[in-house]
């Protein structure tokens, strides 16, 4: 076998190998691991927030008051982005615009809700992957969702 049969005989075994075998180096990634990499740079480690950037995500008080509300609300902005005015413990956040995140996979935009509201809050509101696809193809408007925020 020549040099160029060889190596293409090589490469085609190596694509069979990796398109087949299950990749027994892939760590799931937790929610913990995705908020880090995808949203402490404007909320802060752990969520709690950077003052004139962007609001603490890590509020009891907010996911206690929108209870099953809470679900709505996270995978709404997370989709949807917000812009507007937000006041926390006194703190304006004004003239922020997040950004929309629906580039992110479902699947851990929910692995990042949950870390946000179980582990940082202690909240049981959870969006699931029917949710988020939802809001990813017909996105809840910032006003929509600031209507959700300050519900009583």
């Amino acid at each position: 076998m020549n040099n160029r049969k060889h190596f293409r005989h090589v490469v085609a075994s190596a694509l069979v190998l990796l398109t087949t075998t299950p990749n027994i180096w892939a760590a799931e990634v937790s929610g913990a691991d995705l908020f880090t990499n995808t949203c402490a740079a404007c909320h802060g480690d752990a969520g709690v927030g950077i003052p004139g950037l962007a609001p603490p995500l890590q509020n009891a008080e907010l996911w206690q008051r929108l209870g099953s509300k809470g679900n709505e609300y996270i995978a709404g902005v997370m989709t949807a982005g917000l812009s507007g005015t937000i006041t926390v413990d006194g703190i304006k956040y004004q003239a922020m615009v997040m950004p929309p995140q629906s580039m992110v996979e479902s699947e851990e935009l929910v692995k990042i809700a949950e870390y946000v509201l179980t582990t940082l809050n202690g909240s049981d509101a959870l969006p699931d992957v029917v949710l988020i696809d939802k809001l990813k193809a017909t996105p809840l408007s910032h006003k929509e969702l600031r209507a959700i925020r300050e519900q009583k």
